[in-house]
């Protein structure tokens, strides 16, 4: 409840995610609370509450192909939390 933001992330976010996962029910928790919460992922497979639950999702292969993500993960996670928090406004929402 003190925070202004929640990041997450997994390997694939997809209608998996918000069946019980880590990442989905922190997503749900941020949600009900109403704080934002961007999931990370190396890929995410549109789904249903994937877009209620979060408020924003990015992948790594947004920024690259996915053996390119593979190859050099730190690297690509890296851009795409720049390109994220780019986007970013002061109060959670983005541009």
């Amino acid at each position: 409840r003190s925070v202004d933001l929640v990041i997450t992330g997994e390997g694939c976010i997809d209608a998996s995610t918000s069946m019980g996962k880590g990442t989905g029910q922190l997503a749900q928790q941020a949600r009900r609370l109403s704080i934002p919460c961007i999931g990370l992922a190396g890929d995410v497979a549109e789904a249903p509450d994937t877009r209620r639950v979060f408020t924003r999702v990015a992948a790594l292969t947004d920024l690259t192909s996915a053996a390119a993500a593979k190859t050099e993960p730190a690297h690509w996670l890296e851009c795409l939390a720049k390109e994220v928090a780019s986007k970013l406004g002061p109060s959670g929402e983005f541009s």
